[in-house]
């Protein structure tokens, strides 16, 4: 892969971390999360997906969102959430290594939508 452009066999290994990335608890967070997100994880799950969790993760080590409760300081609603790393891989966005520093940053950032 260049700077500018990208090639069928980049694509599809985007297409196979989506896939696998859909099919972790992520996948269920954007079901619940909704918009693009939602649309996207729609081919890779189903509505019961939903129901399953959430997911060991969210539970035991606190994972994606934790809600406190306000008057029982030791209960607590956790849920699968979405970092921010994880909207961009939705999204299609990624890095590229460009070798020369500019701003503080030897990295350029991309998105497969725009090429």
């Amino acid at each position: 892969m260049t700077a500018s452009r990208f090639s069928a066999r980049d694509y599809a290994a985007y297409e196979r971390r989506r896939w696998a990335f859909f099919r972790s608890p992520a996948g269920r967070a954007c079901l619940l999360r909704g918009g693009i997100a939602w649309r996207l994880a729609q081919d890779h799950l189903s509505f019961d997906d939903v129901l399953s969790g959430p997911s060991h993760g969210a539970l035991a080590r606190r994972d994606g969102y934790i809600l406190r409760h306000h008057t029982h300081p030791t209960l607590d609603w956790c849920d699968d959430g979405l970092t921010a790393d994880d909207m961009h891989l939705v999204a299609g966005s990624y890095k590229l290594f460009t070798g020369k520093c500019v701003a503080g940053s030897m990295t350029a950032a991309y998105d497969y939508t725009t090429r």
